[in-house]
């Protein structure tokens, strides 16, 4: 009696969150970065990210991307010229624009631009550093990177794993 009171339950939750399918909210992002390296050992980002909604039922008025930087400097959003409320939690960058909500198939661009303080690893004559993967949806994303480091730094050495880099 016990294992079919289980069944019974198992089955009524499982139904219970199979009853309807809720469309949610999708959008389409693109990404590029340009990532300014600093004697300081800072890395001054700019970050461009288009966004498209793709969701005919809804309007979208906000977004969050995975953020794998725990602490930035100076983080500033801006699209159209107008700044937009940003913040960083849990690992997300959120960012709000509900005056300029996007309809269905519509585009937005968004500059953020922040910087990321210690970035640069100093090991006595060589410094290093580790540009981390970026993941929109569960997928990776594959982007355009753009990074230039000052001149006094003479050669520097990289490697890339689904980035499009471009070291200058």
């Amino acid at each position: 009696l016990l294992k079919l009171l289980i069944f019974i339950n198992v089955f009524v939750l499982a139904s219970i969150f199979s009853i309807s399918d809720v469309d949610a909210l999708s959008y389409n992002l693109k990404m590029e970065f340009e990532v300014n390296l600093m004697e300081s050992n800072t890395a001054g980002v700019t970050q461009k990210v288009e966004i498209t909604n793709n969701s005919a039922d809804f309007m979208s008025t906000s977004m969050s991307l995975d953020f794998p930087f725990p602490k930035v400097d100076s983080l500033k959003v801006m699209s159209e010229g107008n700044p937009l409320p940003a913040s960083i939690e849990n690992g997300r960058l959120w960012i709000e624009f509900e005056d300029q909500a996007l309809e269905f198939g519509e585009k937005k661009q968004i500059d953020i631009s922040y910087q990321i303080p210690n970035f640069i690893k100093v090991y006595g004559d060589i410094r290093g550093m580790l540009w981390p993967k970026f993941i929109v949806e569960d997928q990776e994303v594959i982007y355009p990177l753009k990074i230039s480091y000052p001149i006094s730094w003479d050669d520097v050495y990289y490697s890339s794993e689904g980035v499009d880099m471009n070291v200058v």
